[in-house]
């Protein structure tokens, strides 16, 4: 899952450096907004990636600042399926730490038609369990 997700954040940035002409770039409308550690930051550039295995889609979604690599979000859910916790994987990547799921709630209320949007909060954890962050007032609401 990890080499998804670093494929994922790999393609983002190759994504955003592309120049604004070529037609090849994929652009994605919306943004992730979060408040981890009461300090909120705004997500601004999304990839999304749609995969679908055995006629189950997956959506990968990998959201930066701009086009700074310092702070990455990571969201998988299925297409079509909403409701609490139907974020199947999160990950908030700092400064080449990577943060998982501790104690989280989400609530997903769209995820079909090219639209996803949701909110999520709670506790994420570094890989080492000795670093815990809090989200607060997170949400999503993207286009692709």
């Amino acid at each position: 899952m990890k080499k998804l997700f670093l494929l994922l954040a790999v393609s983002a940035i190759a994504l955003t450096s592309c120049s604004k002409d070529d037609d090849s770039s994929s652009s994605n409308g919306g943004k992730l907004i979060m408040t981890i550690d009461n300090v909120t930051k705004t997500f601004n550039n999304i990839v999304v990636v749609e995969e679908e295995i055995e006629g189950v889609t997956s959506i990968y979604v990998t959201a930066t600042v701009g086009n700074s690599t310092s702070d990455i979000v990571y969201l998988e859910l299925e297409k079509n399926v909403i409701g609490e916790d139907a974020i199947s994987n999160f990950e908030y990547k700092k400064n080449n730490v990577t943060y998982s799921y501790d104690s989280m709630i989400n609530n997903v209320t769209v995820a079909s038609g090219n639209k996803l949007k949701g909110s999520f909060s709670g506790q994420i954890v570094d890989e080492d369990y000795t670093d815990y962050l809090t989200i607060s007032s997170g949400s999503f609401d993207i286009s692709y």
